[in-house]
């Protein structure tokens, strides 16, 4: 496999439609697609972001690429890939009303074919500090956890895409905006 597809970035938009057909950007993604068992997946995540290299060094081995211990003890099923969101951000008028959290499953559906797991760093994109800093990270360790990510070791979570559990937390979050 070609170097380039070890490591694939995507962005992904969330669009509000007016009723005059004007389109709104009101929330993007950053995420990453990853082959598993190629120790060079680790080498390429540490050359591109600080927050990829911080989740890569939790979730894969760097010798052999494959996920640690500690999450393949998590997982499940098998696959080939695996993702890490790096980011998902909502214009401030539009947070707060768990549009990103539906914006971050659907995301996560599309690009999770062939996907062994999810990764996220639950962090925010600010340089908050202190007790601020403290209470926005439990704020995304709970967003994240009520779409299926379980904890693995500091601010980083891990989804197994062999559990129901992001389908159903789908199902949910569609019939909740009236898109079902």
């Amino acid at each position: 496999m070609p170097e380039d597809r070890l490591v694939e970035q995507w962005n992904a938009a969330l669009y509000l439609s007016g009723e005059d057909d004007d389109e709104q950007i009101i929330g993007n993604a950053h995420i990453v697609r990853c082959r598993i068992s190629d120790p060079r997946v680790f080498d390429l995540l540490d050359a591109l972001d600080g927050d990829l290299s911080a989740v890569a060094s939790v979730v894969l081995d760097p010798v052999s690429g494959e996920p640690t211990g500690p999450v393949e003890d998590m997982l499940q099923g098998f696959g080939e890939n695996f993702l890490i969101i790096d980011r998902v951000e909502m214009l401030p008028g539009w947070r707060g009303r768990g549009l990103g959290r539906w914006f971050a499953a659907e995301v996560i559906e599309v690009l999770s074919d062939g996907g062994t797991f999810v990764a996220t760093y639950a962090s925010p994109m600010d340089e908050s500090e202190g007790t601020e800093r403290r209470r926005v990270e439990s704020k995304l360790k709970g967003v994240w956890g009520d779409i299926g990510f379980e904890p693995v070791s500091g601010n980083v979570m891990v989804l197994d895409l062999s559990l129901v559990t992001l389908s159903n937390k789908l199902e949910e979050l569609r019939s909740g905006f009236g898109a079902q």
